[in-house]
């Protein structure tokens, strides 16, 4: 209820929990894999399925997971006394600890190592879910797996084959503008002063990113209650904003500016590594998860097997830039 945007991805979680809430044990009995760009509602959707699970959630980063020792190290710290006591098991002549019901969310799998990924296979075996380590065997057959990427094939495609893949396609301006009208309400000093120009302003300014645009839009509420000039109406009080923040309509500011200006001197494809070198000043996630999609789905940019290429789009952009700055 209330999640805005994916509709048709939502209606198959909401299908496969309500079977899950009408067994025995409240898991859902297929691992998912949240597959779609950066801030389309991944971890919310994962914070959403334990809720209605009624259990509690385990949030984990691909980054961090070294072993499956140390994935488990992780799981008994943030679920604490709820894990079970090391419980004999009559099939093996080993230790065995039975987990509770929880839900596990790993986002950025695809930065798990290969090797990790390979050790987890077990566990994510819908006829096993069991792992062995250095205490004994550890069984996880109550446990709900989400798991969430941003780039699918770098995953192991065993692990993608123990995985239903849930495509999550990025938000429209008019979903980001219903996001942005609910935010505001009951912090802006005047909402029934907002229209829906400024709602569709701020979402294209805030790239179509909801977290971006709320930041914009406190932005806006903050130069509201400051200014010096009350009788300007809320779209001019914006237009401030984006000046303060250097954005231009479509929301690109000074560093994607640079990122354009690098492949522009270059006349040539270039690969992530030679962008990541030449952009020294900006860390590679923002690159790879921030600036490229945009500017691809503006159509300024092209990413081909030589590498990532300024489209005439692109070439036009940058022009226009120069002559105005």
């Amino acid at each position: 209820s209330g999640f805005v945007g994916n509709a048709r991805p939502v209606r198959r979680l909401t299908r496969d929990l309500l079977i899950a809430l009408g067994a025995d044990s409240p898991c859902l009995a297929r691992n998912y894999l949240f597959v779609g760009p950066p801030s389309v509602g991944k971890t919310e959707l994962a914070k959403r399925v334990a809720h209605a699970l009624g259990l509690p959630l385990v949030q984990l980063d691909g980054t961090a997971l070294r072993d499956r020792e140390h994935l488990f190290s992780l799981i008994d710290s943030q679920l604490g006394h709820r894990v079970c006591a090391v419980q004999n098991d009559s099939s093996s002549a080993e230790g065995v600890l039975r987990y509770p019901p929880f839900v596990v969310f790993v986002d950025e799998a695809h930065l798990i190592s290969r090797k990790v990924q390979e050790s987890l296979l077990t566990m994510l075996e819908t006829s096993d879910r069991s792992v062995r380590l250095r205490s004994g065997i550890a069984r996880v057959d109550r446990a709900t797996f989400l798991l969430a990427t941003t780039q699918a094939s770098k995953l192991d495609k065993a692990l993608r084959s123990r995985c239903v893949e849930i495509q999550l396609r990025p938000y429209s301006l008019s979903e980001v503008a219903h996001m942005i009208r609910g935010f505001v309400r009951g912090r802006a000093p005047s909402p029934s002063e907002w229209d829906e120009e400024v709602y569709a302003k701020i979402a294209a300014l805030g790239r179509l990113v909801p977290r971006r645009s709320f930041e914009i839009a406190n932005e806006l509420i903050n130069e509201l209650k400051t200014t010096e000039h009350p009788e300007w109406t809320t779209s001019t009080h914006l237009r401030v904003v984006q000046d303060m923040m250097e954005l231009d309509d479509n929301g690109l500011g000074p560093l994607d500016v640079e990122y354009l200006t690098v492949l522009d001197r270059a006349g040539r494809p270039l690969g992530e590594e030679a962008v990541s070198t030449a952009l020294s000043t900006i860390d590679r996630v923002t690159v790879v998860e921030d600036i490229e999609p945009y500017l691809r789905r503006l159509g300024l940019l092209s990413l081909g097997v030589r590498g990532r290429e300024l489209t005439s789009l692109g070439q036009e952009y940058l022009a226009r830039y120069k002559a105005s700055h």
